[in-house]
This record gives C-alpha cells, sequence and structure tokens, in this order.
C-alpha cells in the first residue's frame, strides 16, 4: 500500500508486543525486545548493540515511550528512569562517573558481585534463582547495555551516555 511506512507501523507492533510482555511480566523477553527497539530506532538491528554516539541519537519520545512501559507495567521498580534516581544515589553523576560510583550501582541492581569483583554475565543475571524470583530494584532493561566480556568500563561510558541523555529528555 502506498503512503504507509511500513518500518514505523513494525515499530507500533512491537511496542504494543513491548506492553503485553510487561504486563506479563516476562521481564526477559521483554528485555531483549527492548534491546531490539532500540536498535531499530537507531538503524542497528544488524549489529545488534548500540555505542555512545547511537545512545545519543535515540529520539527523546522513544525513549521516553519505552522507560515510561517499564516504569507503568513495574510499579515503579524498572525504567530507565529508575536506573538514573539510583546511580545518582550511588554517588553517580551527570557527565562523570567512577568506577566506584558505577560498581555500587551496578551491585545493587545485580550486575556485579563485588566480592569476587567480577561482572555477572546477561544469562547468569537473567537465570541466577534470586533474580528470577525477586528481581532487583532498576534491574531491568539491562539488555541495551550488556555486553557481557566487556561490562565493566565499556558498560559505564554507555549507561552514562544513556544517563545524559534522559537528563536532555527531562526523563
Amino acid at each position: 500500500m502506498k503512503g504507509i511506512n511500513y518500518r514505523e507501523l513494525e515499530k507500533i507492533l512491537k511496542v504494543k508486543e513491548l506492553e503485553q510482555l510487561l504486563k506479563a511480566n516476562e521481564w526477559v523477553k521483554a528485555d531483549q525486545l527492548t534491546a531490539k527497539l532500540m536498535c531499530q530506532v537507531t538503524k542497528r538491528e544488524k549489529e545488534g548493540w548500540l555505542s555512545t554516539e547511537h545512545i545519543d541519537a535515540l529520539p527523546c519520545e522513544d525513549l521516553l515511550m519505552l522507560d515510561q512501559l517499564w516504569v507503568d507495567n513495574s510499579n515503579n521498580k524498572f525504567g530507565f528512569s529508575v536506573q538514573k534516581k539510583l546511580l545518582l544515589e550511588c554517588g553517580g553523576e551527570v557527565e562523570k562517573y567512577t568506577s566506584t560510583s558505577w560498581k555500587k550501582f551496578a551491585a545493587e541492581v545485580g550486575w556485579y558481585h563485588p566480592q569476587n569483583d567480577d561482572w555477572r554475565t546477561y544469562p547468569e543475571f537473567m537465570n541466577d534463582t534470586q533474580n528470577a524470583q525477586n528481581i532487583s530494584l532498576a534491574s531491568l532493561p539491562y539488555a541495551y547495555i550488556c555486553i557481557d566480556h566487556l561490562m565493566g568500563g565499556i558498560g559505564m561510558m554507555m549507561f552514562s551516555s544513556l544517563v545524559q541523555k534522559l537528563v536532555k529528555c527531562n526523563l
């Protein structure tokens, strides 16, 4: 059909699917779909990951919509804005992050084991019995930032970019 933006229609359908997954507490599937949507919006589907420049290119309206879906459907437990708030409570600052505040935040949400000084892989995090039954505050969405073998410094840079984008978007 002429005049239909099929790319936009596909995004709308995926957003509805995301909302259904969140309402059903299908956190893993919702997390993975959130990452796919973020890649789709930034035209990074083929790569399957975002760099700091791609995070900065995310349209505010899309970021707001994703955040709102997570916040609304988790009773304010999950979402980008919830993560931002927790990071700031852990001593992080917009545009200035230290390894200390990043590790404190990551330990709070279950991404990092401070006792072992190691980063949990995505499957470890999502399959952990404790997280499967009682997922930590603000721990999701996670897949957008998850590059398992580079979670430390690269993860901090990506999350820093996301927090800066959230500030720019007034989230």
